[in-house]
């Protein structure tokens, strides 16, 4: 009984840890661009890195072996939290009216949820760590970002879009529960060759957005 206190506790810490780390990005996000009042688009955009800084908390404190059931658990909260609020909170920014906070929130749920994937895909779907590597440099980003005292603006062009979305699709396969070792050997191998991908779209819209010729916003 102890020991699931403990676990219960480092569970919760873990989570509100990760809660109050994007929190902060955001009000730093939020004073720079102003009074905004939210739409239903930022709150599913907020429920969406709220999906994954639970994925990532149970990928840092939760069991190094699923049961099946977990398994089905953890792939139906990281395909909720992919596709369907992914989906719909565009929709729902062009009905409601899009707001730069929200466009901030949008893309920072999205590094928050791609690095969750990523870190789930390692430990439980046996891929390798370099699929950890577009995800953490991507934070860099919003590191770099902050500290020039710009608007985080997201990927804006196609190639960022593609290889992203083909990221995604990998990590999700890969958490896949009863996956044969031969389609899991073949999933490896393509994770390798997304992930090199997107470290060169990574590059290549790191000078798009911090070169001498900067999109960013101010």
């Amino acid at each position: 009984m102890r020991g699931s206190a403990r676990g219960a506790t480092r569970h919760a810490a873990a989570f509100v840890g990760l809660l109050l780390l994007h929190l902060a990005f955001l009000v730093a996000m939020r004073r720079r661009i102003g009074p905004e009042r939210p739409t239903p688009a930022d709150l599913l955009s907020g429920s969406r890195a709220a999906c994954a800084a639970a994925i990532l908390t149970s990928v840092t404190v939760g069991p190094a072996h699923r049961s099946p059931e977990q398994a089905r658990r953890l792939l139906l909260l990281a395909l909720l939290a992919a596709t369907v609020t992914d989906w719909l909170d565009g929709p729902l920014a062009r009905w409601f009216g899009p707001t730069r906070l929200g466009t901030v929130m949008d893309i920072e749920a999205d590094s928050l949820l791609t690095l969750a994937l990523a870190a789930a895909a390692v430990r439980w779907g046996r891929l390798p760590a370099l699929v950890l590597v577009p995800p953490v440099v991507r934070y860099g980003d919003l590191v770099r970002t902050v500290r020039r005292g710009a608007i985080f603006t997201g990927d804006a062009i196609w190639w960022c879009r593609v290889t992203g979305g083909a990221q995604m699709l990998c990590l999700l396969l890969a958490l896949a529960p009863r996956r044969h070792e031969r389609s899991r050997r073949s999933l490896r191998r393509v994770a390798i060759v997304i992930s090199l991908a997107q470290c060169a779209t990574q590059v290549r819209d790191g000078r798009r957005r911090f070169g001498p010729h900067s999109v960013s916003v101010r």
